[in-house]
C-alpha cells in the first residue's frame, strides 16, 4: 500500500512525516467563505427590496392620485390633504428603500471580501448595517440572521489569525 494517498489534502501528503501530526483547519475558518456567499445573497435581494421601495415611493403618489380621480368625488380629500398624504407616502417608501439599498450594498461589498479572506473589519461593518434592510420588513428574517451567524464567526480568534495570516497585517 502506497504512503501517499491521491485522495488525501495536500497539506497531509508530504509536507509531514508519517504518523505526524497534521494541523487542523478550524472549523469556524471553514465557515467564513460560506458567511461571503450568505453575505452576498442576502445583500443582493436587500438590494432588489430597495429599489422596489424606491420605485414605489416615486409611484405611489400617482396612483393614488389616479385612484382618487376615478373615485369621482367620494371620499374625496381637499388638495392639501392629498398633498400631505402623498408626501407622507414618498418619504415612507424613500426611507425604506434606502435602508435596504445602503445596507443591501454595504453587505454585499462585504461579503465578497470576506469570501476573499480580505477585510474582517468590513465584514463586522457590513453585518451590522446590513441591519438596515429590516427597514424593508421584507429581508428581516434573513438580515437578522445572517448578521448573527457571521458576526459568532468572525468573531472567533481562529478567524481573526487567519484573516491576519492571510494578509499580513492586522484586521
Amino acid at each position: 500500500m502506497s504512503a501517499n494517498n491521491p485522495y488525501s489534502s495536500p497539506m497531509s501528503q508530504s509536507s509531514f512525516p508519517a504518523g505526524g501530526q497534521t494541523p487542523q483547519v478550524n472549523s469556524f475558518v471553514k465557515q467564513v467563505p460560506i458567511v461571503g456567499i450568505l453575505m452576498m445573497v442576502v445583500g443582493f435581494s436587500e438590494i432588489l427590496m430597495g429599489v422596489f421601495y424606491l420605485v414605489i415611493g416615486i409611484f405611489m403618489p400617482q396612483f393614488i392620485e389616479q385612484a382618487q380621480a376615478q373615485a369621482g368625488g367620494k371620499n374625496q380629500m381637499t388638495p392639501a390633504e392629498s398633498a400631505f398624504v402623498r408626501q407622507i407616502l414618498f418619504w415612507v417608501y424613500f426611507g425604506m428603500g434606502a435602508g435596504g439599498l445602503i445596507g443591501g450594498l454595504v453587505r454585499s461589498i462585504a461579503g465578497i471580501q470576506i469570501f476573499r479572506f480580505r477585510s474582517r473589519t468590513l465584514g463586522i461593518i457590513g453585518n451590522i448595517a446590513g441591519l438596515l434592510s429590516m427597514s424593508t420588513c421584507y429581508c428581516t428574517p434573513l438580515s437578522i440572521g445572517i448578521s448573527v451567524y457571521g458576526l459568532i464567526v468572525l468573531f472567533q480568534k481562529t478567524v481573526r489569525d487567519e484573516f491576519t495570516r492571510r494578509s499580513g497585517r492586522f484586521n
